[in-house]
């Protein structure tokens, strides 16, 4: 996300997106956006489904409810504070560093169900990431970002500037061990009963969400977290193909697991909390299309129908005047 920067997300026959990074370092047309007279602005955090590297800039959700805003007589400026790759603990310091010169009056946080496993790691496919430490103590838990490795550790490898050496010598999917079953640890929040690793995740999530909403309060705006449901949560065949891959049967498989325990943590952290995953599966059973068959990815029906959900619980919640 270097300001000015350009790329191109493709997958065959599916979508092909040019993402452009305004002069702030957020998705946008160059050189930047502007509040253009907004009321309110509202920052999303978040990975690729939030950046959007799926659909076009104008079909991100954050987009689209800034514009559903804007018609109920609340013009609002959308940041699109998404980047690839990032779990909940990089978007929670993405804020402090970054997010917060924006002065939001609504941030919403986006959980991905492997954002579990992420939080507890220390590297993101070969390259470096924080690891937050949790300090106890307080109304609130001290979230103290550490990095493991130096900084001059952060120049690619000589083997990563090239493509065909990154796919013969690069790190490969991490995994973990649970009663003699070795899953990606990305799936691993997926298990009737999680590993350690993963129960530790969850009690990040939790101090993360904690923390997250102590800073956004200090600047007077409003914290709305919300899982993103997994392509296998709403389509069953995406389920059995990954049951099948990994030789595991449907007792060991909780495929509500990621929702409910966000929810629950985020009830745990005070935080105001949606879970889309009931509205994705009514939606998919009348024939919408919200995920793309192969990558997985949300489409522009997928993201619509969660600003559409989104819009409800401001609504619900009657912020900023907003009807009920």
């Amino acid at each position: 996300m270097k300001p000015g920067a350009r790329a191109r997300f493709s997958s065959l026959g599916e979508f092909d997106q040019e993402v452009q990074v305004t002069s702030r370092g957020i998705r946008g047309p160059l050189p930047g956006t502007t509040k253009q007279g907004a009321k309110v602005t509202i920052l999303a955090l978040g990975d690729e489904e939030t950046l959007g590297t799926s659909v076009g800039e104008k079909q991100v959700y954050s987009y689209l409810l800034s514009r559903a805003l804007a018609r109920k007589g609340l013009p609002a400026w959308a940041v699109n504070g998404g980047v690839e790759g990032y779990a909940t603990d990089q978007e929670y310091l993405w804020f402090l560093y970054q997010g917060i010169t924006f002065r939001p009056d609504l941030v919403l946080l986006a959980f991905r169900a492997d954002d579990a496993f992420w939080v507890t790691r220390e590297q993101y496919y070969g390259f470096p990431k924080p690891k937050v430490e949790i300090l106890q103590g307080g109304r609130v838990p001290r979230l103290v970002p550490k990095l493991s490795l130096s900084v001059l550790s952060w120049k690619r490898p000589f083997w990563r500037r090239s493509r065909l050496l990154e796919l013969l010598f690069g790190p490969g999917e991490p995994f973990l061990a649970q009663g003699g079953t070795r899953l990606p640890g990305p799936l691993a929040p997926f298990l009737a009963v999680p590993p350690p690793e993963i129960q530790e995740g969850w009690g990040r999530v939790r101090a993360l969400l904690a923390g997250l909403k102590a800073e956004v309060e200090k600047q007077g705006g409003l914290l709305l977290a919300f899982p993103i449901p997994h392509r296998a949560q709403v389509r069953g065949e995406a389920t059995h193909a990954i049951l099948d891959r990994y030789g595991l049967s449907l007792n060991q498989w909780n495929i509500d697991a990621p929702s409910t325990r966000f929810m629950a943590a985020a009830r745990g952290a005070d935080v105001e909390a949606v879970n889309p995953l009931g509205y994705f599966r009514q939606a998919a059973a009348k024939g919408k299309v919200l995920f793309y068959p192969r990558s997985g990815r949300l489409t522009p029906e997928g993201h619509l129908l969660l600003a559409r959900i989104l819009e409800w619980k401001l609504l619900e919640l009657g912020w900023h005047g907003l009807g009920k």
